[in-house]
C-alpha cells in the first residue's frame, strides 16, 4: 500500500516535470542541477517524515516487514537522488574542465 503511494507520489513528481518539459523544449544544465538539488532536498525531508508516520500508523501493528520494506525503499529513494545529484554535478565539473582546456567559456 504504501509502496504504491509512493509510486504515486513519483509518477505525479514525473508528470509535473513533463509539463515543464512542455513549456521548455530544453532545460539548462544549471537548471537540471537546480532541479536534482531541490529533488534531493526533498528526499532528505521525506525520509524522516515518512518513517515517523509509518511508525504511527496501522502498518506498524499489523506487517512488521512491510514496515521494513516502506522504510527501506524510502531511504533507496533517497540514496538514489543523492547518487543523480553527483552524477549530474560531476558532468557538469567535467563539462567545465574540458571547455577551459580547449579555450572555451
Amino acid at each position: 500500500m504504501l509502496s504504491r503511494m509512493l509510486a504515486g507520489v513519483l509518477v505525479l513528481l514525473l508528470a509535473l516535470g513533463a509539463l515543464v518539459g512542455i513549456a521548455q523544449t530544453r532545460m539548462s544544465d544549471k537548471d537540471v542541477e537546480d532541479m536534482m538539488k531541490n529533488l534531493n532536498e526533498d528526499a532528505k525531508k521525506l525520509r524522516p517524515n515518512f518513517n515517523s508516520a509509518v511508525g504511527k500508523s496501522t502498518i506498524r501493528k499489523t506487517q512488521q516487514e512491510q514496515e521494513k520494506d516502506a522504510k527501506a525503499l524510502v531511504e533507496r529513494f533517497q540514496k538514489q537522488t543523492e547518487g543523480m545529484l553527483g552524477t549530474i554535478s560531476g558532468a557538469l565539473e567535467w563539462q567545465v574542465r574540458v571547455s577551459e582546456r580547449l579555450g572555451g567559456t
